[in-house]
């Protein structure tokens, strides 16, 4: 979309310095800005999620757990080598 021309030939705010009002001003958006656009949203959906993922992990301490079992119920290496 671009402006019709300024009455008194001059550019108007909306258009592109430099570009004589030929550029489009709907143009894509370059691969950096796409990127930068995707990992902020993810940033902002992880920072959203994250309150969550703490109470769940709070109420629900099943890993810690099973992490604990298991290091309790190793074998010392020692043991096996003399067996």
């Amino acid at each position: 979309m671009t402006d019709p021309p300024h009455p008194a030939g001059e550019r108007s705010w909306f258009q592109a310095a430099g570009t004589d009002g030929a550029r489009n001003e709907e143009a894509a958006m370059t691969i950096i800005e796409t990127l930068g656009a995707y990992a902020g949203f993810a940033l902002l959906v992880l920072m959203a999620v994250t309150p969550l993922l703490v109470e769940l992990d709070q109420r629900f301490p099943a890993v810690r757990r099973a992490k604990v079992a298991e290091r309790e119920h190793r074998i010392p290496a020692a043991s096996l080598a003399s067996a």
